[in-house]
């Protein structure tokens, strides 16, 4: 019984031995390689490309050719970046050019604007001085005559005037005391007053000052025949004030001439210092206006002043006119 135990023990151990050694052979198992592959667990989805290489450890062609593309992507990439940055450029010097257009643009713009307010400042004044400074001045001509050794002597003198007062039937002239002033006793005169489109009036002498040098006269209206009364400047002019002179002088109906007030002066003929002003008009314009860029009366042209290098025009101040007027009791304005 014991001899085959032994037996079968011995049997087992052998087929044990010979069974390991052909598992070994079988599947060739080696502790340091191993054909089995292994197997990587990726917690994403995205396929992983495997790259080959050389067996020199380069750049396959697969890689060499994905380089190649990424490069020219890259270039194209650069190019048109550039394309960009040039149009940005491109872009803000034009808005830069733009800007400056519609700047100069909003000038004119201005300029135009300001060249209109111009034109129609001067419209309306060149319209006022038409309809109403022109319509409001007046030539002036006054007749005297005289019996001298049985011999009749007739004399005329002329001027300018403007009407400075409405009234009913009636408009008040002022011009000067000289103009219709008779240096000789006469034995008849006669004063006529002319307006801007000619008509003739016969007038009456109200009030004359030889201390003034101004004189109103008073005309009737006549029908059909609008005439206009100027205004009066609230105070004296000043040194370098702009001033008009509007006047007739041997029947040149409304001379103009611009000038500037250049000082007062006195003179003997007056007792209070006058206007010099370089709106010089010729002889025949006494008792014509001095005016101020607004067309207001500032004085009323009286003399010629004139020096051995200078000529200059003289003026009673307007305030002077205010006293004179109210000696008369007239009201202006």
């Amino acid at each position: 019984m014991k001899k085959k135990i032994y037996k079968f023990l011995s049997l087992l151990l052998v087929f044990t031995f010979f069974f390991s050694l052909t598992s070994c052979s079988l599947f060739n198992f080696d502790e340091t390689k191993s054909d089995i592959p292994s197997t990587t667990f990726i917690k994403n989805t995205d396929p992983v490309i495997d790259i080959p290489t050389t067996e020199d450890g380069g750049l396959s062609e697969e890689e060499l050719q994905i380089k190649k593309e990424e490069m020219e992507l890259k270039l194209q990439y650069e190019e048109l970046v550039a394309q960009r940055d040039e149009l940005k450029q491109q872009l803000k010097a034009l808005e830069e050019k733009y800007q400056v257009k519609v700047s100069a643009i909003d000038e004119l713009r201005q300029k135009i604007i300001e060249l209109e307010n111009e034109i129609e400042i001067n419209f309306s004044n060149f319209t006022y001085l038409e309809n109403v400074v022109l319509t409001s001045s007046l030539y002036i001509k006054h007749t005297s005559k005289r019996i001298e050794n049985r011999t009749t002597i007739i004399s005329t003198s002329q001027g300018s005037g403007s009407i400075i007062k409405e009234d009913g039937e009636y408009y008040y002239c002022l011009t000067n005391n000289h103009v219709i002033a008779d240096e000789v006793l006469v034995s008849e005169t006669s004063t006529s007053v002319y307006d801007f489109y000619g008509n003739e009036y016969k007038a009456e002498i109200i009030m004359a000052s030889p201390s003034y040098d101004m004189a109103i006269l008073k005309i009737q209206k006549k029908p059909n025949v609008s005439l206009n009364v100027i205004k009066f400047a609230k105070n004296n002019p000043v040194k370098d004030d702009i001033v008009i002179s509007i006047g007739n002088p041997l029947g040149l109906i409304n001379s103009i001439q611009y000038g500037k007030v250049v000082r007062y002066s006195s003179i003997s003929s007056v007792a209070y210092d006058v206007i010099c002003h370089s709106a010089i008009i010729k002889q025949g314009s006494s008792g014509g206006m001095l005016l101020n860029k607004n067309f207001e009366v500032i004085g009323i042209n009286t003399w010629g002043l004139s020096s051995e290098t200078e000529s200059y025009g003289g003026a009673s101040p307007v305030m002077q006119i205010y006293t004179f007027l109210d000696m008369v009791g007239i009201e202006v304005n």
